[in-house]
């Protein structure tokens, strides 16, 4: 699954889609990047797209470490919170188990799905006032 990103600085927000197979190649390469992107400034918003993503391909495994990897990143960039966007049924189920993983390692990070873009922008927005 090919994972792009953009950074928007006026936001100060990741924007990531991924689409097709998600794959636990492609998570870790993600999170390498925005590890090294200097454009990226601190405290940034991720508001992760999976609405095109069409099969999830990671044993539990490999899902297992998944939080070390993101934590390293989440520490270097200071990552306020990390919203899941899923559409269908499955995307939003997707966006949701991601949620729960997450959340089961790393409690105090502010991870949120919701089943539209719009909301995800006003998550963010909330998100960005509360802190």
């Amino acid at each position: 699954m090919p994972v792009k990103y953009t950074y928007q600085p006026n936001e100060n927000t990741i924007e990531i889609e991924c689409w097709g197979e998600l794959n636990i190649q492609d998570i870790v390469q993600y999170f390498s990047k925005i590890e090294e992107d200097p454009s990226i400034g601190k405290n940034p918003i991720e508001i992760v797209d999976l609405s095109k993503v069409r099969f999830f391909n990671v044993a539990y495994f490999e899902a297992s470490e998944l939080p070390f990897d993101y934590e390293t990143v989440h520490n270097k960039k200071q990552i306020m919170g990390t919203i899941f966007v899923g559409v269908s049924d499955f995307n939003s189920g997707l966006a949701e188990l991601i949620k729960i993983h997450f959340r089961k390692f790393m409690p105090e990070h502010i991870f949120i799905s919701v089943n539209s873009r719009n909301k995800a922008c006003r998550d963010a927005q909330r998100i960005r006032d509360e802190i």
